[in-house]
């Protein structure tokens, strides 16, 4: 079995801070698999309860879109 270099994933969390407000973070997390990114994305989560989408890190990737997420995830509560 050849050796597979590791993927850069990106992990991007959303969870609530201690006044409620909703936050964001992102991390780049080296993994083989996306089931490996998304385990180790979410021993590093920000905080207890969060919610977490991973995906491969790509030159096409639009980091504000991660914000317009948040603010529609708002719009609908």
């Amino acid at each position: 079995m050849p050796n597979e270099a590791p993927v850069t994933w990106i992990a991007y969390y959303i969870y609530a801070d201690e006044a409620g407000g909703a936050k964001t973070l992102i991390r780049e997390i080296d993994a083989l698999t996306y089931h490996d990114a998304y385990h180790f994305a979410s021993k590093l989560a920000p905080a207890e309860e969060f919610v977490l989408s991973v995906r491969p890190k790509s030159d096409e990737q639009i980091l504000g879109s991660v914000r317009y997420s948040v603010d529609r995830m708002k719009e609908d509560d």
